[in-house]
C-alpha cells in the first residue's frame, strides 16, 4: 500500500501505454505534472524492464519488486506493438526531455 494506492505488479504494456497517455496529456494540455508522470514511467522502464544484458523488456516486476522471468519476453503483443509502438510515439514527438 501506497499513498492509499495498491501497488502490484508492473507489466510492461501498462508501463509502455502510460508513457504514450501522460504524454498525450502533456502535450493537449500543456500539462508539466504529466510530463513529470511519463518521465518517471520511462525512468521506471529502463531501470527495472529492460534487459540490458540479453535484449528486450522483461514481462514485469512482481509486487515484491523481484523480476517476473516465467512469462515471455517477447511475443505477438510485445515486442512488436506495445513496447515499439511508445517507442516510435517518443520519436516521433521529438520531445528533448524523453531523449
Amino acid at each position: 500500500m501506497a499513498d492509499g494506492l495498491t501497488v502490484g505488479e508492473a507489466v510492461w504494456w501498462v508501463q509502455a501505454e502510460t508513457v504514450v497517455g501522460f504524454l498525450n496529456i502533456y502535450q493537449h494540455f500543456h500539462d508539466e505534472e504529466a510530463l513529470q508522470k511519463a518521465l518517471r514511467c520511462w525512468q521506471f522502464i529502463k531501470d527495472y524492464l529492460i534487459d540490458r544484458e540479453n535484449g528486450e523488456w522483461y514481462w514485469s516486476r512482481l509486487a515484491d519488486g523481484s523480476l517476473n522471468t516465467v512469462d515471455d519476453k517477447a511475443g505477438f503483443w510485445k515486442c512488436p506493438y506495445h513496447n515499439t509502438r511508445m517507442c516510435l510515439e517518443v520519436m516521433e514527438r521529438d520531445l528533448p526531455a524523453m531523449r
